[in-house]
């Protein structure tokens, strides 16, 4: 096995082992709350609005996302430092909301924003004016693993999800792909959009 691998396989055991000490060994708080009946779990704190509850939830999304990105999670931890290794959980759940947001997106607006672009197919000889009226059978490449994340900024949340896929209009295919730009956590643009004949 070599040195890369065993970076891999030993960030992969801190997460789960930080993960399961927070599952097997919480800091239990026990006080009322006025925006919870009672705070049974949570960090030292004076106030129930930094309540955390770890459950098998947050541990299966995060063991999930190490398995669809085959292991390759260093985007995850690039810039942490050692004792931040509780930051990781809240990035799979940014990483995973975005990609929802970003086919969602794809699904809203993607046709209203090639609409009226123009295609030419010299091979055989073409030219299809797209129209949002007439295109259908959307098809977005949605796997998780088919979903590329770019978090450029993670204290300000921003990033793009390159997407891709397929439609129709007429007798025609199309594929096409897109950035689907974020900042401060929130959906922003379509951006790079190509569209081909396929």
């Amino acid at each position: 096995m070599e040195w890369g691998q065993f970076w891999i396989v030993g960030i992969i055991a801190l997460i789960v082992g930080v993960l399961l000490g927070s599952i097997a060994f919480p800091v239990q708080i026990e006080k009322d709350c006025p925006k919870c009946a009672v705070c049974t779990v949570c960090e030292v704190c004076d106030t129930c609005e930094v309540c955390t509850v770890c459950d098998n939830s947050v541990l299966n999304s995060v063991l999930n996302h190490i398995y669809d990105n085959d292991g390759n999670i260093e985007y995850l931890i690039i810039d942490l430092d050692d004792d931040e290794a509780f930051k990781i959980p809240e990035r799979v759940v940014f990483i995973d909301g975005i990609k929802q947001i970003a086919v969602d997106s794809i699904r809203a607006e993607l046709f209203d924003e090639i609409d009226k672009r123009i295609l030419v197919d010299v091979d055989n000889n073409i030219t299809i004016i797209l129209d949002e009226d007439e295109m259908t059978r959307l098809r977005i490449d949605d796997d998780k693993n088919e979903l590329i994340v770019d978090v450029t900024d993670w204290e300000d949340l921003e990033g793009t999800v390159a997407v891709t896929g397929k439609f129709k209009q007429d007798d025609y295919s199309f594929t096409f792909s897109c950035d689907v730009v974020f900042e401060d956590g929130e959906y922003d643009e379509l951006d790079n959009v190509v569209v081909n004949f396929a």
